[in-house]
């Protein structure tokens, strides 16, 4: 490659800059503001979803249909979680940008929600 990505949109920027705009870096600082202010709540929801699953999983042993309810209730919140708070690794971010790592995330979440609705359905 012949230069750096922006840190925002990953593009393609010849020179030593972090972003390739104005708007970028105005977006980036946003993000990273926004990210800053509910990064704790993400991670209590992630940890909810993890709870509820593993409760879901040992349920399922005693009532199948409630345990695999409880399971699908947790994807769904894990799935809401992503679409509202979109949180990439740093690593994620360093490789693809801020834009495309959300739009990413955003993708899997609403996959995950249709494989979980289709197993749901069978």
């Amino acid at each position: 490659m012949s230069g750096n990505k922006c840190s925002y949109c990953g593009s393609i920027i010849d020179n030593n800059e972090e972003f390739c705009n104005d708007q970028c870096k105005h977006e980036y600082k946003e993000f990273n503001k926004f990210l800053e202010k509910r990064k704790n709540f993400f991670g209590v929801l992630v940890a909810i979803s993890i709870i509820v699953t593993f409760f879901g999983s040992i349920v399922t042993v005693a009532n199948v249909t409630f345990g695999i309810s409880t399971v699908a209730m947790a994807m769904f919140l894990l799935c809401g979680t992503m679409l509202a708070l979109p949180f990439g690794t740093p690593e994620t971010f360093d490789r693809l940008g801020v834009k495309k790592t959300v739009l990413l995330i955003r993708i899997l979440a609403v996959v995950i929600m249709i494989v979980t609705i289709i197993c749901l359905i069978m």
